[in-house]
């Protein structure tokens, strides 16, 4: 068997006249080449699906007969309904739906809990028996239980269910994870800052995947980056901006690592911006720093002074 490499490789060494891969590369095609080909290909294979889709649909809609043209979805529950024996299909699939509901019923408790006392209980004026909070509770699980069913509504209409929820997990998850990590490491960092951070990130996030990855897409060039990265970016992202606002308070050496991370970040914006492959060292290294930093601080006697105002 072939690998995706070889394949291309192949392809790529059938237009340039050549008849196997070892000869193709005996001729030195770079990876630009090799890059290129597997684009073309993987246009090719949607525009082939997109021919297909529009051929079941056109003899649907004479036959007047309902079809689901979106396969993407159902490739593991065919897999389950075509490969497996009888017995473990119906074990396996109640599984799925028992994560489902249980995942589904802690995440609508996590919102509503959440909602109610640290929003609701804290901005109502008024002294209230817990009997109250419990039924505003139960209110607002209604409210992001049916949220929730919207958006699934909505999110039907994708192309890709499971890329959906990725990329709308790795537009929330990196901030999620850069708040935690400064609660966890860096405890004298107030609040504000933390807050302010997570505001501007998320808008830059926000930003990023519009312009340098959704925009992209739909004119049919190469993003920026793949949207898995925005998890990285966003936990980077939160973490530098809350050093900027307590960079004063540093020891003289984390000042230093501050400055090294910097310079790293900015030779990845702009192997970004040039359309270069960035070095893994380089994202190695600015984790690297992160964590030194953090060391550095983690102490409670630290030099960030910088308190809740």
């Amino acid at each position: 068997m072939l690998t995706d490499r070889e394949l291309a490789i192949y392809s790529l060494g059938k237009t340039e006249g050549v008849n196997s891969i070892a000869e193709t590369l005996g001729k030195g095609f770079d990876d630009e080449k090799y890059i290129e080909s597997i684009q073309m290909a993987n246009k090719a294979d949607k525009d082939n699906r997109e021919e297909a889709r529009k051929l079941i649909q056109k003899a649907a809609d004479e036959k007047l007969i309902p079809v689901e043209t979106n396969d993407k979805d159902y490739v593991f529950i065919h897999f389950i309904l075509n490969n497996l024996p009888r017995g473990l299909i119906g074990l396996l699939l109640a599984v799925i739906l028992c994560a489902a509901m249980s995942s589904t019923a802690g995440e609508l408790n996590a919102l509503a809990s959440t909602t109610a006392l640290d929003l609701y209980k804290r901005n109502h004026k008024r002294e209230e028996n817990e009997m109250h909070y419990v039924k505003a509770t139960k209110w607002f699980t209604l409210g992001w239980g049916i949220l929730a069913i919207g958006i699934a509504c909505i999110a039907y209409l994708a192309d890709n269910l499971i890329q959906l929820v990725n990329i709308i997990g790795s537009i929330f998850y990196g901030n999620v994870l850069g708040i935690f990590l400064l609660a966890f490491f860096f405890k004298n960092i107030g609040s504000r800052p933390v807050f302010t951070s997570a505001i501007i990130t998320q808008i830059l996030i926000f930003i990023l995947y519009y312009f340098g990855i959704f925009r992209l897409e739909q004119m049919g060039e190469k993003p920026l980056l793949s949207y898995l990265w925005l998890n990285l970016v966003g936990c980077i992202l939160i973490m530098y901006l809350a050093f900027i606002h307590v960079f004063k308070g540093f020891k003289i050496v984390s000042k230093l690592l501050f400055l090294l991370i910097s310079v790293n970040i900015f030779k990845i914006i702009y192997d970004i911006i040039d359309v270069r492959n960035t070095s893994l060292i380089y994202i190695l290294s600015l984790l690297f720093l992160f964590i030194l930093i953090g060391l550095f601080n983690y102490q409670k006697n630290t030099n960030i002074s910088l308190k809740n105002e």
